[in-house]
């Protein structure tokens, strides 16, 4: 028996059997060479997600028009005969665990730079530079159009030699195809612009040369539903364009939306609502038969199975959830739904693709990393105790249990979690409460020692020593010396999140823009507070991954919120803020009934140096070492384990 039966009922996308409904989308990775071919890391990492479950894997982008078409530095190719061989590899490789494989044909576009195609200007239908990446690309001309198309088969023909199951074009987010059909970035006046028609003719041309070439081989297109953009293609005319994919012959529509351009609506901020895109394919299920996949911030089986229940799409694609849990799907499907570590939609994901490094996941220390780290008993089982119960406490309690160690968590207040029980109070930061909530669980579900309001000194060493320590004590509060400040009212972030509700219609200053600072202050004026943010750095939030930083700067807008950059707070006179001009020099005075500092953390580490002179082996993680955030405590409580044997 198993749970979810709609989620995990086979299904077929043409004629291909597959043993469910759950599949991972192509999400770009930077685990391929430097020169394009499949790696050990690679192969590693989809062989981690297909024995997992999934029931489909669609491997990130290939490039099928080296180097223009690129995107990415270590970028996927599959436009010559000699990446075969590695590419059959990874098949075998998801193959292995009876999940089925697609590929993803891909060409950039506009939406890349001449740093990354090593010099070759970008192409595209119109010569319209990408607001986000500022570099306009060159019109192509019908003859390299027909050369392009040439390419794409030439991609789909090395596939089906490859092995692959079935292919995808990506014909979404504003890359090439998608900028075909977009009328915002289309503004040819030949046969490849103008009429939904025309701008679809290279992707239609696309599809019947590959369908002649690789025969019944089962064709997805990934696609936009709407760009959300003004001038783009909308909702109507995303169900026509899927009406007419169908008319060609293509076996499944993958429904997404939005390119760089219009901000959020192609990769999800923590704001977003788990299956907020469902309604686009929903729109274009009633208008086809084959089968639709639908996905967007679908973090959950039940969600997945309502989707599937309601008849709003056929498959369910799980992109980031599958990096936070490769096991998402067995979890799911044997019901342990509690077991699942779950996405907080923080981005470092898509952040790290930004950077040009390899995928990363905050809450998931193995993801792109699962050739190089494989947990093992030890045969040296040691007493460790574990000082500060953050997630870098919690997670080296898990990874340290799970290696055989017996382990002492020791935290000096009254709950498991350390600064996460603050973090999740701000709006939309719910999910970063239910991965505490997970990793509470976790520990509770082994052999570990747990002690709440404890005091730890040297007569607790004394009485019965470990064989090591692990400080995890996390960082405080940085509180700025100001001239004055007992002159007014000292709100600390703390009580502003925890008793929100009874501080109205104030008006407050929040020292210090980072990524706190802002998020206490849309708290405060959620409660219709006046609020005025100080940053001395030129930008807010600098810290920020990309997509989440736009959100909240966003609402800060939307909330009215006024803020100065440049600008140090150098005293309180009268009741009143002084700020500094840090270029001009001139001093601005700002009423306020109220200050909130949020001048950032500080290490929380001063038993360090006593607790080495004990005895024991000391070893210091997370914040406690260096303050960056739950990315770097997660892999450093992980990483732990590896480094004692």
């Amino acid at each position: 028996m198993h749970f979810f039966p709609q989620l995990f009922t086979p299904g077929k996308i043409g004629s291909l059997l597959i043993k469910n409904r759950v599949v991972m989308p192509s999400m770009f990775t930077n685990l391929a060479s430097i020169d394009g071919t499949v790696t050990e890391r690679m192969l590693q990492y989809y062989s981690a997600r297909a024995r997992g479950g999934v029931g489909l894997i669609i491997v990130e982008v290939a490039n099928i028009d080296f180097p223009s078409g690129k995107q990415g530095f270590n970028e996927l190719r599959i436009d010559e005969p000699r990446f075969l061989a590695g590419l059959n590899e990874l098949v075998e490789g998801i193959h292995a665990y009876q999940t089925k494989a697609f590929i993803q044909l891909f060409h950039a576009g506009r939406q890349t730079t001449p740093l990354i195609t090593q010099g070759h200007q970008p192409v595209a239908p119109s010569p319209i530079a990408c607001r986000v990446i500022g570099f306009t690309p060159r019109e192509l001309t019908q003859e390299e159009i027909q050369q392009l198309e040439d390419k794409f088969v030439t991609g789909a023909i090395n596939a089906k030699l490859a092995g692959f199951d079935g292919i995808e074009l990506h014909a979404a987010h504003g890359y090439l195809l998608s900028s075909f059909l977009s009328p915002f970035s289309n503004k040819r006046r030949d046969a490849y612009g103008g009429s939904l028609e025309n701008r679809m003719r290279f992707l239609l041309k696309i599809i019947d040369r590959i369908r002649e070439t690789v025969g019944e081989m089962p064709i997805s297109v990934r696609f936009n539903a709407s760009d959300f953009l003004s001038g783009g293609i909308e909702l109507e005319e995303g169900v026509e364009i899927a009406q007419r994919l169908e008319e060609a012959g293509i076996d499944a529509l993958n429904v997404s939306s939005g390119m760089y351009e219009s901000g959020l609506t192609s990769i999800e901020s923590v704001s977003y609502e788990e299956g907020w895109r469902v309604y686009l394919a929903e729109a274009v299920k009633k208008a086809v038969s084959i089968p639709v996949i639908a996905g967007g911030v679908i973090r959950t089986p039940q969600t997945a199975e309502t989707v599937l229940e309601e008849g709003k799409a056929d498959f369910i694609f799980i992109g980031r959830g599958l990096l936070a849990d490769a096991e998402w799907a067995n979890k799911a499907r044997a019901g342990k739904i509690e077991e699942i570590r779950p996405c907080v939609s923080c981005n470092t994901c898509i952040n790290r693709d930004f950077l040009g490094l390899q995928i990363r996941c905050a809450v998931n220390p193995y993801t792109g990393r699962e050739a190089r780290f494989r947990m093992t008993k030890t045969t040296n089982p040691k007493r460790i105790w574990i000082i500060g119960a953050g997630p870098a406490g919690l997670q080296a309690a898990i990874a340290l249990s799970n290696k055989g160690h017996r382990v002492e968590l020791i935290e000096k207040g009254d709950q498991l979690g350390g600064l996460v029980n603050l973090a999740q109070l701000p709006l939309y930061k719910c999910r970063l409460g239910q991965f505490k909530e997970y990793l509470i669980r976790e520990v509770n579900k082994r052999p570990i020692k747990v002690k709440l309001n404890t005091t730890f000194d040297q007569n607790y060493v004394q009485d019965n020593p470990p064989d090591m320590i692990v400080l995890a004590t996390g960082s405080i509060p940085i509180i700025p010396d100001i001239r004055g400040l007992d002159q007014i009212e000292v709100y600390a972030i703390e009580d502003i999140l925890m008793y929100s509700s009874s501080i109205r219609n104030k008006k407050f200053i929040v020292i210090g823009g980072g990524r706190n600072g802002c998020e206490v202050a849309e708290v405060l004026a959620t409660k219709g507070n006046e609020v005025t943010i100080i940053e001395m750095k030129e930008t807010l939030a600098e810290d920020m991954e990309k997509k989440n930083r736009r959100d909240l700067l966003n609402r800060l807008k939307a909330h009215q919120i006024y803020w100065l950059v440049n600008h140090q707070v150098v005293g309180v006179e009268n009741g009143k803020v002084i700020a500094l001009d840090l270029k001009s020099q001139v001093e601005v005075t700002l009423e306020a009934d109220g200050v909130v500092p949020a001048a950032g953390y500080t290490p929380e580490n001063t038993l360090y140096e006593t607790i080495t002179e004990w005895g024991p082996e000391v070893r210091i993680i997370g914040d406690a070492l260096r303050v960056r955030g739950i990315e770097a405590a997660i892999f450093e409580g992980e990483m732990l384990a590896y480094s004692i044997d």
